[in-house]
């Protein structure tokens, strides 16, 4: 049994699926704590994982030192034989150098190329120069020498190890075109917190009223230059399906009920208690929502807000299961004929649906938990 440390963002789409592989490992026998913020301690608790607060995740990029020395304090008290690490976080990363301590990093997003990142390629290259020598510095400050990898300049891959990647996208959502290919990089797919039984026909759960109902899914990444976009979405959604033929349901920060113009539901479900009654999803396009609406069979109109989100919606249009509106198009009238388009053409709901029988046979967290044993066996042996 090994002493594992799982280290993440608080935000929705990184904690979730973690925590189901570290719920994998303890059934595999080993010890695992969660270490992040304490707003997400209770799904530690829920999922039997131990837990330990640390703070600075909210921006991956700064405060790298103070969660250092977070993650160091924890290690000085509880010897830790693996670290696993958001790749998005340098500091457990180099925690896991300073003390010689094997590290495993997870990303749940897309590992776009460089020429695949969005953005003047001139400009990333002097942000990426600019944050290497700030972790070039921090690196100094603790007698490790300058990183020589290049994706750690990245802010993606800041965290990334050099024994075992582990991607939580869904093969279906992987254009070789855009992706890193590397060798120790594992596309494993979505690790979701509950998997449906397999279905043959388009019919969802029985409800006591026969209304078409629409989740509308928001971001939970801090950053003021999406607010106004996603503000704008969920007031044009709750205007436009505006009927007693519809309901819409809003999935995501409970403070955008007060720029609506009705009275929808909102709430903080995961998606695994509220997908199985929707017939349509409007999502911003994060990786995790569009994995969930592929997972259930559900159709979407995706309005891309983030760096991969275009990339992905892409791949989604391909598949024939979603339409996409750019944020520049967000009008009544645009977002209520794609509404139309999706709802008069089954082929959406066919053709979600059979990916959806395929991807239910993916065991992302027990194949994640499974590599991540034989990477502990394999350095045992080596000893």
């Amino acid at each position: 049994m090994a002493r594992i440390a799982i280290v993440t963002q608080r935000l929705q789409g990184h904690v979730l699926p973690i925590i189901q592989i570290g719920v994998q490992l303890t059934r595999l026998g080993h010890e695992v704590w969660l270490l992040s913020h304490h707003s997400v301690k209770f799904l530690a608790i829920q999922n039997l994982l131990h837990f330990h607060a640390i703070g600075w995740d909210r921006f991956p990029e700064y405060f790298i030192e103070e969660m250092l020395e977070d993650v160091s304090q924890f290690i000085n008290l509880q010897p830790i034989d693996l670290i696993i690490n958001d790749s998005s976080l340098s500091a457990p990363a180099i925690a896991a150098e300073l003390y010689c301590i094997p590290s495993v990093s997870i990303q749940t997003s897309l590992p776009l190329s460089d020429k695949a990142v969005p953005g003047s390629q001139s400009v990333n290259l002097r942000l990426m120069a600019r944050y290497q020598r700030k972790l070039d510095q921090i690196r100094a400050n603790n007698h490790l020498p300058p990183t020589v990898h290049p994706f750690h300049s990245r802010g993606d891959l800041a965290g990334l190890s050099s024994l075992l990647h582990l991607v939580l996208v869904y093969p279906e959502l992987i254009d070789l075109d855009f992706v890193i290919n590397h060798p120790t990089f594992r596309y494993v797919g979505s690790c979701p917190m509950a998997v449906p039984p397999q279905s043959n026909h388009l019919s969802k759960p029985k409800r006591k009223d026969d209304k078409f109902v629409i989740v509308v899914c928001t971001s939970s990444v801090p950053r003021v230059e999406l607010k106004e976009i996603t503000n704008l979405y969920v007031n044009t959604c709750s205007t436009v399906f505006r009927r007693p033929v519809f309901e819409v349901i809003i999935s995501g920060n409970p403070r955008l009920a007060s720029i609506t113009t009705q009275e929808p539901s909102i709430s903080f479900p995961t998606h695994h208690e509220i997908f199985p009654q929707a017939d349509l999803v409007i999502t911003h396009g994060g990786c995790g929502t569009l994995q969930s609406c592929l997972l259930y069979g559900i159709p979407m109109i995706i309005i891309p807000l983030g760096a991969d989100h275009s990339i992905l919606a892409d791949q989604c249009s391909k598949l024939g299961v979603s339409k996409t509106l750019n944020p520049d198009e967000i009008l009544e009238s645009t977002l209520y004929n794609h509404f139309l388009e999706i709802q008069s053409d089954p082929t959406y709901r066919l053709n979600a649906l059979a990916i959806s029988n395929k991807v239910r046979t993916y065991n992302a967290q027990l194949q994640s938990a499974k590599l991540i044993t034989e990477l502990l066996e394999g350095m045992k042996n080596d000893d």
